[in-house]
């Protein structure tokens, strides 16, 4: 969050105008000084953020699967995952049983 101290007045336009908080944060990262203390978030800039998080994600997507052996904070080797794996972390799924009598 920015803290940027934020005016009642400010507080009521950003409501009527559906502009959030974390909005603020996007705007004064990626916005444009446009004079008389104005900051605008420009078609141009937008475009730019919008390229690099394609990258971003085109980068996660290559990486899918891709395993790092790191024994002891060292990296020995990196390989493809080709079997699906089950996490440690995951618990088990025990059998379901029937909460009915069964009749039979």
């Amino acid at each position: 969050m920015t803290a940027l101290p934020i005016t009642r007045h400010g507080q009521s336009r950003m409501q009527q105008r559906g502009i959030r908080l974390a909005d603020l944060d996007v705007l004064l990262t990626h916005g444009t000084d446009i004079g008389r203390d104005r900051i605008m978030l420009r078609t141009r800039d937008a475009a730019k953020i919008i390229r690099s998080l394609k990258k971003q994600i085109a980068k996660i997507e290559r990486l899918t699967d891709k395993v790092l052996v790191v024994p002891e904070g060292e990296f020995v080797t990196a390989y493809h995952q080709t079997n699906p794996i089950r996490p440690s972390f995951r618990r088990t799924r025990r059998p379901r049983t029937c909460q009915f009598p069964v009749e039979g």
